[in-house]
């Protein structure tokens, strides 16, 4: 659930494999750790603890279903025009 998290201002601290991989940008949302190793998990979470919720929230902002929803509407009239 990481792109919830962050949408509430709630850095993450992932593993660098699979899907989270993707949607944390370490520093910004939170920081990845490499599995099976506990001293990169205990140093992504330091990380993610500093980090401040507002900044956190508004990286998310611009992806927020109304924004998304307000494009598909404006390019769905741009291309049947």
């Amino acid at each position: 659930m990481p792109v919830e998290s962050i949408a509430c201002g709630t850095a993450v601290a992932a593993n660098r494999i699979g899907g989270a991989s993707e949607s944390v940008i370490d520093g910004v949302t939170g920081a990845h750790f490499d599995v099976d190793d506990e001293d990169s998990l205990r140093k992504s979470i330091l990380i993610a603890l500093e980090l401040d919720r507002s900044k956190i929230k508004s990286y998310a902002a611009p992806f927020s279903k109304q924004r998304f929803q307000a494009e598909i509407i404006t390019w769905s009239k741009e291309f049947i025009s």
